[in-house]
């Protein structure tokens, strides 16, 4: 199957296409950083689970306890 029976040709997107296609994008970002945001904003706190796994915590550097004669 050709692009022809595609019905894909080699012209050129008309400019009030790409307009159209940008509105879309556009709304698409906004959306998706809208949910994010409301993700973040409403997410359950740890607390309320008292069965949720606790934080990782890390521990940046240990060094022994030296003491002076």
């Amino acid at each position: 199957m050709t692009s022809a029976h595609l019905g894909l040709t080699n012209q050129p997107i008309p400019k009030s296409s790409y307009d159209h296609f940008n509105a879309i994008g556009s709304a698409i970002t906004a959306t998706t950083s809208i949910r994010l945001s409301l993700q973040w904003i409403f997410a359950p706190s740890p607390e309320s689970n008292p069965n949720s796994p606790s934080p990782v915590t890390t521990i940046v550097g240990h060094y022994p306890i030296i003491k002076s004669l």
